[in-house]
């Protein structure tokens, strides 16, 4: 999964160094994915950020691997039930608006990434003013074809969402930011005070 390429293009003038993000992981029997997911987050250029994983009583070694991880950003929330990824994702917001996290990113832990991702992403957000940003996503077994560029919702059905190139080589038809009516909840920044105002995920919100 890689940014847009159009986030690299922008002036890297902002000071975007005091923005904390709490990035929320909410994991099910995620073993086999986590020491690639952990690689990425440790390597990640903005280094301002608390790991909160959210663990939904997996029956895997994910809680022996988690607990060998020496870094004091990692926080680990194992759950005795399983609250799937809405609820999960909420008990870990919920922590990150305590610890005073400027920003949550939902990042699923089965994806890998650049090291330059919370930067990027960071910085387009704060660059746009937004609220909400979300990077293109490539399938991991096709790495130049596109997974989700955005996304609009179904009309047709009345709910769920459909991927903008989903299929398609990627030849540059979604280098430019722009807006859309949804993104996966699989990589998702979004800044603090958004849950001020709008609340927190639906029950609704079962895909990551």
């Amino acid at each position: 999964m890689f940014p847009q390429a159009s986030l690299f293009l922008r002036p890297w003038h902002l000071d975007i160094s005091a923005a904390k993000i709490g990035v929320v992981t909410v994991t099910d029997n995620d073993a086999d994915y986590l020491d690639a997911f952990l690689r990425d987050c440790w390597k990640q250029t903005h280094r301002n950020f608390n790991l909160y994983i959210i663990d939904n009583k997996s029956s895997d070694n994910i809680l022996q691997i988690l607990a060998n991880q020496n870094d004091t950003r990692c926080k680990v929330i194992p759950k005795e039930q399983n609250y799937g990824f809405a609820e999960g994702s909420n008990i870990g917001i919920r922590q990150t608006l305590q610890d005073g996290c400027s920003h949550i990113l939902l990042l699923n832990s089965d994806i890998e990434f650049p090291e330059t991702l919370f930067e990027v992403l960071l910085h387009e957000l704060t660059a746009l003013h937004g609220a909400m940003i979300a990077p293109k996503i490539y399938f991991f077994d096709r790495p130049t074809c596109f997974w989700s560029a955005g996304a609009k919702f179904d009309r047709l059905r009345g709910w769920g969402a459909v991927h903008y190139g989903e299929g398609d080589e990627d030849v540059g038809q979604f280098n430019e930011t722009r807006r859309v009516e949804n993104a996966p909840g699989c990589c998702i920044l979004m800044e603090g005070g958004l849950f001020e105002r709008i609340g927190l995920l639906p029950e609704s919100s079962s895909h990551r």
